[in-house]
């Protein structure tokens, strides 16, 4: 699953409205973050990935905080 200049990432929203992602370095903290706009279903949204070569983890989340699904990725 090696990422290169940008992520792909997909998640399952219970309805529309708007997603909020973060990406956590391997020590846990959030270097980056954004909001997409969600349809119920399945959605897809392109991350561009301006971080150093490493491993991390996506995480999104509905308004209310609750999440919508997580995965560990690995930036070239």
């Amino acid at each position: 699953n090696p990422a290169g200049a940008s992520l792909w990432a997909s998640f399952q929203a219970g309805n529309e409205g708007i997603a909020v992602w973060r990406i956590l370095d391997a020590s846990g903290r959030s270097i980056r973050t954004g909001r997409t706009n969600t349809l119920d279903g399945t959605n897809q949204v392109e991350i561009p990935l301006d971080v150093e070569a490493g491993s991390y983890l996506i995480e999104f989340a509905d308004e209310r905080g609750e999440s919508l699904g997580h995965a560990r990725f690995v930036r070239r």
